[in-house]
């Protein structure tokens, strides 16, 4: 944690996605979601944008979104595995068994 220079309050480091990139990840993730969800091409999306006080080029968000989407393709393969309960209604989402059957060894420990 550091102090924020602007509102000279707390404030917490945030992973940079992309190398160099000031995006966050909510932003890029709106920036696909308008593009392939809501089909919002990426010169709407920079007239949005200046709107909103953000002078951003099309080049620059074409460049950001391509980097996030080589991203996401890494995690194609992991896929299935991620949604395997989905196909499987029976199977338990938490671990609380799992938890309550390591109860009893962490009961006394500080």
């Amino acid at each position: 944690m550091f102090i924020c220079p602007v509102t000279r309050g707390p404030a917490y480091a945030r992973v940079e996605t992309i190398k160099g990139c000031p995006a966050t990840t909510s932003f890029l993730a709106k920036l696909i979601t308008d593009k392939y969800q809501f089909h919002l091409p990426i010169e709407r999306q920079v007239v949005r944008l200046k709107m909103m006080g953000m002078d951003i080029s099309k080049c620059t968000l074409n460049f950001w979104m391509k980097k996030a989407i080589s991203k996401l393709k890494k995690l194609m393969p992991l896929w299935k595995r991620l949604t395997l309960y989905i196909d499987h209604g029976d199977w338990s989402i938490d671990n609380n068994t799992a938890e309550r059957s390591m109860r009893p060894l962490a009961v006394g420990k500080k």
